[in-house]
């Protein structure tokens, strides 16, 4: 596929991506930038990913990271799964690897967004690491759930995103996931090298699976 086809691919997919996901993204954008907004006001930028470091017989729920960890996958919900199961069939040509890659790079392009939002709303970021991180390992989960959503009921998808929060707030040393809250964060480069490549991996063992994906649905 040429830089030019791929362009159009991305135009298409964009749209009907947007067609999808325009109602849930604004409003979760308006409610992103709210807690932005009053971390900006109580000067604490890092407040919305801080989490929370649980103490013995004293369960603490973070309201604010559960939710924020959590918007993304209520974005995306279940269009990558319509985008796929249901517009690839009706394009020709089109290798199904390359056409998820181009979905990939649409999300990627969101959750970018929410991650600016966070770098200047807020100011004084000094957390240049764990940003960094954040933002590469949660689009990595975002893909991981994505290609799970192709072969399990959207709810189920659903369901094991809510469960591995959870599951991460009750736990302070739960692997890879306890590194998406700053209170938790280790900043040792070879234990996120580590969770980055595992996340990885995830990511190629699931896509290689995408040729046993069942194409029943059709558009309505």
């Amino acid at each position: 596929m040429t830089q030019q086809h791929y362009n159009l691919l991305l135009k298409r997919n964009r749209m009907l991506y947007w067609e999808q996901i325009r109602i849930k993204f604004i409003i979760v954008t308006l409610v992103y930038v709210m807690f932005l907004l009053q971390a900006r006001y109580q000067q604490q930028f890092y407040g919305v990913f801080y989490g929370v470091l649980q103490a013995p017989n004293d369960f603490v729920m973070p309201i604010q990271w559960f939710f924020i960890m959590l918007m993304p996958v209520a974005v995306i919900g279940d269009s990558f799964n319509q985008l796929v199961k249901i517009e690839y069939p009706l394009l020709n040509r089109v290798g199904l690897g390359t056409y998820i890659l181009s979905i990939f790079q649409i999300m990627s392009e969101m959750l970018f967004l929410f991650w600016l939002l966070w770098i200047l709303i807020p100011g004084n970021n000094q957390y240049y690491l764990f940003s960094v991180i954040l933002f590469l390992n949660s689009s990595l989960s975002i893909f991981i759930f994505s290609l799970i959503s192709l072969f399990l009921s959207p709810v189920i998808a659903y369901f094991i995103a809510i469960l591995l929060a959870m599951v991460t707030i009750a736990n302070n040393k739960l692997p890879i996931l306890s590194q998406f809250m700053l209170s938790r964060f280790d900043s040792n480069l070879i234990i996120n090298l580590f969770n980055t490549i595992i996340l990885i991996l995830i990511v190629i063992i699931l896509f290689s699976c995408i040729r046993y994906i069942e194409f029943t649905q059709i558009r309505k």
